[in-house]
């Protein structure tokens, strides 16, 4: 598997075990919290560290990304690759805990704000698809189109290499 290097975002959290619980128990969400929890895929060749998982009983679990600021209509237009992170996610959670996911969230830290996020069966297909392009750029040494977005060159490892 491929191990991306750490960028500095990745090396530290913005968020408490006590801020994260309390906000998580302000919406009724119980169950057992673990943050940083590891996690796995071979289905999609991934690994990495979701920021949160609560574990229920009957064998189920919610999953819980955290970001600076997002709102709902951002994760459907230009945050949409949030949404693909989560659903990647969502899909390792399940091969490595042997659960079920019950319900996704991305909590915006900014407002405090806990976004149920549905998933459709068309989402999980288009985050494969996407992650198999991926992997492929990343086996095949492909230089990945450029975004015009300089904004999200700030925190990637790749910035020295890509202007």
């Amino acid at each position: 598997m491929y191990m991306e290097p750490i960028t500095e975002s990745m090396s530290y959290s913005k968020y408490t075990y006590q801020e994260l619980y309390s906000f998580i128990r302000e919406y009724g969400i119980d169950g057992e919290l673990y943050l940083e929890y590891p996690v796995y895929s071979r289905k999609l060749c991934i690994s990495g560290h979701v920021d949160a998982i609560v574990l229920h009983s009957g064998k189920t679990y919610s999953l819980i990304e955290v970001k600076n600021s997002i709102s709902r209509k951002k994760l459907e237009t230009s945050h949409r690759h949030f949404k693909i992170q989560l659903i990647a996610y969502m899909i390792a959670c399940e091969e490595t805990l042997g659960y079920r996911t019950k319900s996704t969230y991305i909590l915006s830290l900014d407002n405090g704000k806990l976004i149920d996020v549905r998933i459709r069966p068309w989402e999980i297909i288009e985050t494969i698809d996407t992650v198999r392009r991926l992997k492929e750029t990343i086996v095949n040494n492909d230089i990945p189109n450029r975004t015009s977005d300089k904004w999200k060159c700030m925190t990637c490892h790749y910035r020295k290499i890509c202007y």
